[in-house]
């Protein structure tokens, strides 16, 4: 609540990116929260990705915190027709390569944003803190292996084969267990083999070098849980969700983002 009721200090309206998922979600309930403490506050403005009829549509579990904050909620809806006409747009913000179009449903959402208010306040780390990626999976069941726990394994790939239904998914996971167990001198090369169509799209457009610096494979396939979270949270994977939302706002020089990670009260102080 503390992190949150300081970042909200503002002479300009706050708004929240929504995607449904628990550290947005939490975010949004903290601010109507305080924000219905306050009489004569805005309402709070929340901005959603949305992709219709398709199985990574979460609008709905959006829809259900935006109507128990009584939020004014925003919904876009990227597409690949319109990806195609704000490309250049969207390169020109980031200045740099990125690995997948979930950047651009972040830039909509935040061209979206900069239309209502001037700031939002997102939630961005909660996969990183509570395991939610597919490496994340795979690292502690080849700990469970390595150390034995044979009974413990069969529960969590149980659970994993009733959570995700998904053959395909499943397979990943084992495939990336795999990876975490063998001996670093073998990543590398195993990697390559799991990944040949992709290294060859990359090596034919970047070069054979490419293979050298593409992917960090003794950082990413541990089987240690503890120490592959410590990297996605200070060096991998949260570090780049943050220089992401930052350069989506560079469309607009109205709109600026705030994280709740860090206490500001600090910066304040250095500056007395």
């Amino acid at each position: 609540f503390d992190a949150v009721r300081l970042r909200l200090r503002a002479d300009v309206p706050v708004g929240t990116c929504l995607s449904g998922g628990l550290d947005s979600s939490s975010i949004v309930a903290i601010m109507a929260k305080i924000l219905g403490e306050t009489p004569g506050t805005q309402v709070n403005h929340t901005f959603t990705g949305s992709f219709p009829n398709l199985p990574i549509d979460e609008r709905h579990f959006a829809e259900l915190i935006v109507d128990y904050t009584k939020a004014n909620g925003h919904f876009v809806c990227p597409s690949k027709e319109v990806f195609i006409s704000n490309l250049s747009g969207l390169l020109h913000c980031h200045d740099e390569p990125f690995f997948g179009s979930s950047v651009y449903a972040q830039w909509e959402v935040m061209r979206e944003a900069s239309r209502h208010v001037k700031v939002t306040l997102d939630g961005q780390g909660a996969d990183e803190v509570f395991a939610g990626y597919p490496d994340t999976h795979a690292s502690f069941l080849a700990s469970l292996l390595l150390k034995d726990r044979g009974l413990s394994l069969l529960a969590e790939l149980w659970g994993l084969a009733w959570q995700k239904r998904k053959p395909k998914a499943i397979t990943r996971i084992l495939k990336l267990s795999l990876l975490c167990v063998l001996p670093n001198s073998w990543k590398r090369r195993a990697f390559r083999m799991v990944h040949q169509r992709e290294m060859a799209w990359f090596r034919d457009r970047l070069g054979s070098g490419v293979d050298d610096g593409l992917v960090p494979v003794k950082s990413l396939f541990k089987a240690n849980l503890n120490e592959l979270l410590a990297y996605f949270t200070t060096t991998s994977s949260l570090p780049t969700l943050h220089s992401r939302a930052c350069q989506s706002t560079l469309h607009n020089e109205r709109l600026r983002s705030r994280k709740e990670g860090r206490d500001t009260r600090m910066a304040d102080q250095s500056s007395i």
